[in-house]
């Protein structure tokens, strides 16, 4: 039956096929289109062709290889994503606008074919000279080619490593390293793309390059959407030998004379006057807090890395004439705590593959403050932990004095991560006076402590303490007595683990445009990242997606980046009136820089942009008493006679074309000392400047500003003022 049913089909068709062609007998047919292959349009992995205008036709029919057929009304079509080098085949019929007219036309067939995987020429060639231990000269020549290109110098170990010497490779991969650097930064690839790219021939230095190192130069144009535009070029090099630091037989003979208990005038004469030195006064009980040890390679190691962190925004020369001493050279150092031990230290420094480099070995003196009562907060205070398990804790808190108020507690460390000492206290503090019963909860003798609730395995916790007085400016508040004492413990399965590493941030300066702090490790030999990233960036964020944006950030400037003990880490070009963290984590360089710690980040703001100096108490009066042809008198009267602030006279060529911002920051640097590390004494309240050997008929300008915690407080008041001729 089945048989039937189709031999039944097949026979009606033949029948249908042939009446039709009975009809159609005398029409005719429309020529077929001529099907040329577009050879312009052909790539190695797309093709396209155009076809001849047949008359009388309203459309065509396409067939490309076996696909479905496709009715357009162009003349022209292309096909992508095919393989390099493939041979396809192409019909295309002439579809009748008028069936009583025109039969549609016979189907046309074409053979096209992708072009060849060939390489693209390069216009570009390299050479490098002047090849140092930590730097080299490179000349781009860029031949005919006008548009932008992408240049790169990596380690050549690395890039083996990676792209196993595929530099084609290493185009596309830096070309989605800089897409994604734009996403992060909210910014598109074209931003990035013009930011980042060369054209015509370049010459410059490529810096910071590791000694005795071979390195690859990449170079290739790439257009604003990030195609590449030619081939890829290549070269390499080898950086020389470090022929290590220049080492000086200069000596120090170091003097100290106390004029009270608290102040001391440091006198320092080396045996050559030419060469630069560095010299300061150390408390001996921030050396292994802040300086990372007492030994002279961790002190000489601290002051290597604090003064390169300046040299970002200077060069060493402006930086060496500002802070570094020639010849016999002495500093008062006023207001210092009694009873405290100091170090007197001096070296030698230069400049030496684009760090600071001492030159001596350290010279050393020690001093001892006046002895005056011992205060409540040099008595310490003893933490110890009675019980730590995978879920409980038990500790106590036992002051060395009995007699002596203080206040203690346990929290999650994450709420204090980041935090000076300093700010902690004024934390807990605040938190213990808002209700007014701050002495109810302050406590005498040794006190025990536990958790109600179960710890949390694996996190970090901290038990602090610290000595505590009436607040002379309000009955039901406190002020600390002492430094702050702390243990970090965090509870482990069986047995406690060993606390991880912890960081404290500190603000050095913060800026309308810009933000320095330092960052403290509670282990001066572990290694670690520390960045500035914007706060909107980090909102929402992960500690592995803050990791992660930190690294993207630094690309191949991550190697050799990590840090140790204390140091200081700056960014400028910052939005104004905006917040930043300061974020720190350790890192394991030998498995990529993974991170080894948690993030620890601090939130700053940078300052509202204003030259504008602000009116009432924070104002300060400046007062020219006696102007001669070398001689000029100030009195400088402030509105707030408690405000500390910095009063100066500069020619004023020295400030020409800077803003008022720009001035304070360049004053700051020169008080820096005095600023940021306490060290000398700034004026309080009415306040005068005599000074003799003035140029005559010479214009000086008369400055002065508020500062606070390391930063200025006020704008920037000033008076301009011109010696007589003689």
């Amino acid at each position: 039956m089945k048989t039937l049913r189709i031999f039944t089909m097949f026979a009606l068709s033949c029948a249908l096929l042939s009446c039709g062609n009975e009809k159609d007998g005398d029409i005719p047919q429309l020529p077929s289109p001529k099907v040329i292959q577009d050879e312009a349009k052909t790539t190695k992995t797309s093709v396209a062709a155009f076809w001849t205008e047949v008359a009388g036709a309203a459309s065509y029919n396409v067939i490309f290889d076996d696909r479905d057929v496709v009715s357009t009304t162009e003349k022209e079509m292309a096909w992508d994503n095919l393989e390099t080098n493939s041979t396809h085949t192409l019909k295309v019929q002439a579809v009748s606008a008028d069936k009583n007219a025109f039969k549609d036309s016979e189907w046309s067939v074409a053979v096209l074919t992708t072009t060849e995987d060939t390489e693209l020429d390069t216009p570009f060639t390299m050479s490098f000279h002047d090849v140092t231990f930590y730097n080299a000269q490179v000349t781009v020549n860029a031949g005919n080619y006008t548009d932008k290109y992408f240049f790169n110098v990596t380690p050549k170990v690395l890039f083996d490593k990676d792209y196993n010497g595929d530099v084609r490779a290493f185009a596309e991969d830096y070309i989605a390293q800089v897409k994604q650097l734009a996403e992060l930064s909210e910014k598109t690839f074209g931003d990035m793309y013009l930011i980042l790219s060369y054209s015509g021939k370049m010459e410059g230095t490529v810096p910071s390059l590791a000694s005795e190192t071979e390195y690859i130069a990449i170079v290739f144009g790439v257009d604003i959407n990030g195609l590449i535009t030619t081939g890829v070029a290549s070269e390499t090099f080898k950086t020389e030998k470090d022929p290590g630091v220049q080492k000086s037989d200069m000596t120090f003979e170091i003097n100290v004379e106390q004029p009270t208990g608290t102040s001391a005038v440091i006198e320092v004469t080396p045996s050559k006057d030419d060469e630069y030195y560095f010299f300061t006064a150390i408390n001996k009980s921030q050396l292994s807090t802040t300086v990372g040890g007492e030994t002279d390679e961790a002190i000489l190691n601290y002051y290597s890395k604090l003064f390169d962190s300046y040299l970002e925004n200077e060069t060493f020369e402006d930086f060496a004439s500002k802070n570094f001493s020639k010849g016999k050279d002495s500093y008062n150092f006023a207001a210092l705590p009694d009873n405290c031990d100091y170090l007197v230290i001096a070296f030698g420094v230069t400049y030496h593959g684009e760090i600071c480099m001492a030159t001596t070995d350290l010279a050393r003196k020690e001093f001892k403050t006046g002895e005056g009562a011992q205060k409540p907060g040099e008595k310490d205070i003893e933490i110890v932990v009675n019980k730590l398990t995978a879920t409980d804790l038990e500790f106590t808190v036992v002051p060395s004095d009995d007699n002596i108020h203080f206040v203690y507690d346990w929290r999650s460390y994450d709420e204090f991560k980041g935090l000076t000492d300093e700010e902690i206290m004024t934390r807990a503090i605040k938190e213990r006076s808002g209700d007014g019963y701050f002495w109810l909860t302050a406590s005498k003798g040794a006190m025990p402590g536990h958790n109600v609730n179960p710890l949390t395995t694996g996190k970090e916790y901290i038990i602090y303490a610290f000595y505590v007085e009436k607040d002379p400016n309000n009955a039901y508040s406190a002020v600390p007595s002492s430094g702050l004492f702390k243990k970090i413990v965090i509870p482990g399965e069986g047995e406690a683990q060993k606390p991880a590493l912890s960081f404290t941030i500190s603000e050095d300066e913060v800026t309308t445009s810009s933000l320095k702090a330092t960052v403290t490790p509670s282990d001066a030999t572990a290694k670690y990242f520390s960045y500035v990233l914007e706060a909107s960036k980090c909102s929402g964020k992960t500690d592995e997606e803050i990791v992660k944006a930190v690294k993207n950030e630094l690309g191949y400037d991550i190697l050799g980046y990590e840090k140790t003990g204390a140091t200081a880490v700056s960014k400028s070009g910052l939005k104004s009136n905006t917040e930043y963290y300061v974020v720190a984590f350790g890192v394991d360089p030998n498995k990529d820089y993974a991170a080894t710690t948690s993030v620890t980040k601090r939130l700053f703001k940078t300052k509202v942009e204003s030259t504008t100096p602000p009116s009432g108490e924070k104002a300060i009066d400046i007062n020219v008493k006696e102007l001669t042809a070398t001689k000029i008198s100030v009195d400088f009267i402030p509105g707030d006679p408690d405000m500390e602030y910095v009063a100066s006279i500069y020619k004023a060529a020295k400030f020409e074309g800077m803003s008022d911002e720009q001035i304070i920051k360049s004053v700051s640097e020169e008080f820096v000392y005095e600023i940021v590390y306490g060290v000398g004494e700034l004026p309080k309240g009415n306040y005068n400047i005599t000074r003799d050997g003035y140029s005559p008929n010479t214009e000086y300008v008369i400055v002065a500003f508020g500062v606070k915690n390391g930063s200025a407080i006020t704008g920037l008041f000033k008076q301009s003022v011109t010696t007589p001729a003689e």
